[in-house]
């Protein structure tokens, strides 16, 4: 199914990468609940070619969505599989560090190696200023209640 003219979007739940030219007209998308999107970075690079802001609630144990995330958004932008450079802010907020403790060691092993990956590429975007998009990645997640999101949906959609 495709959406042409649909500016902004906040899922919560599981979401299934969406299919290449979705979203053509999409510029906000807020995504929350899934822990490991792996594959959604790179759809989302082929669905949302007028994406300039993206947030990503609850990530967790996800290193590999984290190399994904840093392949795409590094990529060349006239790769077909890099984001618009349009992209002008990506918001990640992960388990804080409390949380993550009550999954065992590897489940901690996992989220270290995660949220290396998301520092570093934070560090890369800052480096390089002209072009890349303001990357930030957040240890205050708290689980976002529907009022909340329509709350933000709001305030997005009004400016």
């Amino acid at each position: 199914m495709s959406f042409p003219h649909l500016k902004a979007l906040m899922v919560r739940g599981y979401y299934p990468p969406p299919p290449p030219g979705a979203f053509p007209a999409l510029t906000h998308l807020h995504l929350a609940g899934n822990h490991s999107p792996s594959g959604v970075p790179t759809a989302l690079a082929r669905a949302c070619p007028a994406l300039t802001h993206l947030r990503m609630v609850g990530l967790r144990r996800a290193p590999a969505f984290a190399r994904e995330l840093g392949a795409v958004l590094t990529a060349e932008r006239r790769d077909k599989d890099a984001f618009p450079a349009r992209l002008l802010s990506v918001v990640l907020e992960t388990e804080p560090p409390a949380l993550q403790a009550r999954g065992g060691r590897v489940a901690q092993l996992r989220d270290e190696e995660m949220r290396e990956e998301l520092w570093t590429l934070k560090s890369w975007a800052a480096e390089k200023r002209d072009g890349a998009p303001r990357v930030e990645v957040l240890d205050a997640f708290e689980e976002m209640d529907v009022q909340k999101m329509k709350m933000e949906w709001l305030d997005m959609v009004s400016v």
